[in-house]
């Protein structure tokens, strides 16, 4: 039912990610997220339909890409942070229980249009005026 213009998905390579809740616990399979127009990010779980997240923390910007990268591996499950990218320097990401803004130093607002995750704490992240950043262990440097 969603009209918005997707420009982006990602999705769990093949394993499962598991959400966390507020205790840490595993709740939700999620298996892919897919992003696009007027801050719109979609979420699909492994038994259910796409739908629409509703977080008050995604801004109304466009996302132009989104990626996952394992974290966390264990016997029982795998989880994942996923990250996406926009217009006017937005990063967000998923955490497992809910989205959070990753500022970044751009004072130019340049639209970021892909991504690399490494880790949830080593992205790096590409877009217009030739921006190149790399998100690690909580600092951002202009690479």
């Amino acid at each position: 039912t969603n009209t918005a213009t997707l420009f982006g998905v990602t999705c769990s390579m093949g394993s499962t990610m598991i959400g966390l809740d507020e205790a840490g616990m595993a709740s939700q399979q999620v298996a892919a997220f897919a992003v696009g127009a007027s801050g719109t990010i979609l979420r699909r779980s492994v038994m259910a339909a796409w739908s629409k997240e509703n977080s008050t923390a995604i801004p109304n910007v466009n996302f132009r890409a989104a990626q996952s990268a394992k974290f966390v591996s264990t016997s029982d499950y795998s989880s994942y942070y996923t990250w996406v990218v926009g217009d006017k320097g937005t990063v967000m990401y998923w955490d497992g229980f809910d989205w959070r803004n990753r500022s970044t130093p751009l004072a130019n607002n340049a639209t970021l249009r892909a991504l690399l995750v490494q880790s949830d704490q080593d992205v790096i992240v590409v877009g217009d005026n030739q921006t190149v950043l790399r998100y690690y262990s909580g600092t951002w440097t202009k690479l």
